[in-house]
């Protein structure tokens, strides 16, 4: 049976603006994610995607509401324990790959392990396989195109086997061609490994592979 993996209840988050003003992203968010479930949240530029994203990933905190991965509550929780669960929970691919220019790309995946005492050499080289990159696994950002970047920050993201994944406009950045491989690998994740997924993104059709849309708008998440 699947359990509960992301519980948000009665979520708010605002931006102080200055002279005492603030600007509301999330008022009284409500999400549930099961283990192995894939999930797109639509909506207009600006309108928080990014921020309930940054949220569920224990990067921000909330005013108030609710936050709980994994069964454990993000509410009053200290750095190292938030940079724990993002290093033995949570995945990201963001927009930009944000991968080391001088590094390979195999360095560029073992980045997140280097604190770890295993050796995930053949992790790396399994996941580049799995990608359809193990030719250029000594190749640096600068000799990949953004698609290959892109698989490349991807197998950066699953190298500590996460049960999340967290996906800003992951493919926002590619031509259609690289968006479509980008697509069909998290959707093979999602499928074959159960791996639990949520993106953020303007695209329908991708929004379209995910088993649940949500729109986030007027500062609500709601699905459609």
């Amino acid at each position: 049976m699947s359990s509960t993996l992301v519980k948000l209840e009665n979520v708010c988050k605002s931006f102080p603006l200055g002279n005492g003003a603030s600007l509301e992203v999330l008022k009284n968010i409500n999400l549930l994610v099961e283990e192995g479930e894939s999930i797109a949240i639509m909506g207009p530029s600006g309108c928080g995607k990014s921020s309930l994203l940054n949220v569920i990933g224990t990067l921000d905190s909330v005013d108030s509401g609710v936050v709980q991965i994994d069964g454990e509550s993000l509410q009053g929780g200290s750095a190292d324990f938030f940079a724990e669960m993002r290093r033995g929970k949570i995945g990201f691919v963001f927009q930009k790959h944000h991968l080391l220019p001088q590094l390979t790309a195999f360095e560029n995946i073992l980045l997140p392990t280097l604190k770890s005492k295993d050796d995930f050499t053949v992790k790396a080289l399994e996941l580049l396989e799995k990608v359809g990159l193990t030719d250029r696994k000594d190749h640096r950002p600068g000799q990949l195109s953004g698609g290959e970047c892109q698989r490349v920050a991807l197998c950066r993201a699953l190298i500590n086997s996460p049960k999340l994944l967290l996906a800003d406009e992951p493919t926002g950045a590619l031509d259609s061609q690289a968006a479509g491989v980008l697509s069909k690998l998290l959707l093979k994740l999602n499928e074959d490994e159960g791996l639990t997924i949520i993106t953020v993104t303007h695209s329908a059709e991708f929004a379209g592979n995910m088993a649940k849309t949500y729109k986030l708008s007027d500062c609500s998440l709601k699905e459609v």
